[in-house]
């Protein structure tokens, strides 16, 4: 068919469990698989990544493969082996949803890079692995045509940490998911599955060092007593490198019957455990986006998140702000979520306009925006120079 564009999409660069930035691109195919019966998509994904789910989309395929699954082995795998399996399919333009190591393209390549933590924030990954990841960025901003990002913040990180041309950058913001959407249920058997208190706060991501969990813990052991008793903290996620830390925290502050741990947890059930929340904490030092931001924003309770650059620019004013570091200040606006109803309104009036100004459709439509820019590019360079300050 006349320009019929073939567009690869690597999700082998995604996790085994669906998360964050594996929401984005699952998201960016279904709504692609609703507005474009034109070009042709091949997904390459790993045969252990458990939550792809093909579509059913006739100019949709999904091709899988068989990486290995550690993160250096996998990475050595598609920086070598990649990209020889997939020349057999005359690709157009080929999309990274994340940065891997870059050896050599064959056609136009985009690259998503949904933050920079392993410069700004290494203590995120620890050294050695934070190093790993700024050589994997070296190797793939020297080959990308262009870089797709999520939020004006990291599109700045990127200009200022990356030697790469600012036209050759573009943001595609996130969207609420779709997959999370309340229906009719009321989500009452929450409680009994995980044996959940009835009051409760909210925390969803990875238990990582910069995500700041502990803090929760400690500005809840600072809230007055009559707040504790009838309060908890309910923490949905994969343990990281802060588990340790938020379970000593626990433990100094006495609060091991008030702190539930419910590891990863379904879309299925996520979304009413947002729904059912009194209010959704995340003192996170770094985010790409921060998606669990606007998805608690979406679900309509009231949002507390840190005073950094793009929680402002996803929450606006319908979230309380506050400093990361300043338990005290995490504790004050825990009380006043909690006591203050007409706070609490207002909040949730402000969150429903927020997310109005956030689409996984307009993220999608961005995005094929792009692969038709690239796949129209002509003469392209043998290497765009990209290299990262020192590793």
């Amino acid at each position: 068919m006349k320009n019929r564009l073939n567009i690869g999409i690597n999700m082998i660069t995604s996790n085994e469990t669906l998360r964050g930035t594996d929401r984005y691109i699952t998201e960016i195919l279904y709504q692609l698989s609703k507005m474009d019966t034109t070009n042709q998509y091949l997904i390459f994904y790993a045969h252990w990544q458990r939550f792809i789910k093909p579509l059913t989309a006739p100019n949709f395929q999904f091709v899988q493969m068989f990486p290995p699954k550690g993160t250096l082995l996998r990475a050595f795998w598609q920086a070598l082996i990649f990209p020889k399996v997939v020349k057999k399919y005359k690709l157009h333009v080929l999309h990274y949803t994340n940065p891997i190591p870059i050896l050599k393209r064959h056609c136009p390549i985009a690259v998503t890079i949904h933050d920079l933590a392993e410069f700004i924030q290494p203590a995120k990954y620890g050294a050695l692995k934070s190093y790993a990841k700024r050589l994997f960025v070296s190797l793939c901003v020297k080959k990308a045509n262009f870089i797709i990002t999520v939020s004006d913040t990291t599109k700045k990180a990127i200009l200022d940490l990356l030697d790469f041309p600012p036209e050759s950058i573009d943001v595609t913001l996130e969207g609420v998911s779709g997959n999370l959407s309340v229906d009719n249920n009321d989500g009452e058997y929450i409680f009994e599955k995980y044996h959940l208190p009835r009051n409760y706060m909210l925390y969803v991501g990875v238990i990582e060092k910069t995500k700041q969990v502990e803090s929760i813990v400690r500005a809840f052991s600072l809230l007055d007593d009559s707040l504790q008793k009838n309060y908890a903290i309910v923490i949905a996620g994969n343990k990281g490198n802060a588990y340790e830390d938020v379970k000593s925290a626990i433990h100094d502050c006495k609060l091991e019957e008030k702190v539930f741990f419910l590891g990863y947890v379904q879309d299925c059930d996520l979304k009413y455990l947002y729904k059912r929340a009194r209010v959704f904490v995340f003192p996170s030092l770094i985010e790409g986006f921060g998606l669990p931001v606007l998805e608690a924003m979406g679900h309509g309770i009231p949002v507390i998140a840190s005073d950094i650059p793009v929680i402002s620019e996803v929450a606006g004013d319908a979230a309380i702000l506050v400093d990361p570091y300043d338990s005290a200040a995490l504790r004050d606006a825990m009380s006043k979520v909690l006591l203050d109803d007409a706070m609490r309104k207002s909040l949730i009036m402000k969150c429903s306009e927020r997310v109005k100004d956030f689409s996984w459709e307009n993220t999608a439509r961005k995005t094929l925006a792009i692969y038709k820019k690239l796949a129209n590019t002509e003469n392209l360079p043998p290497d765009i120079p990209g290299t990262q300050r020192a590793l």
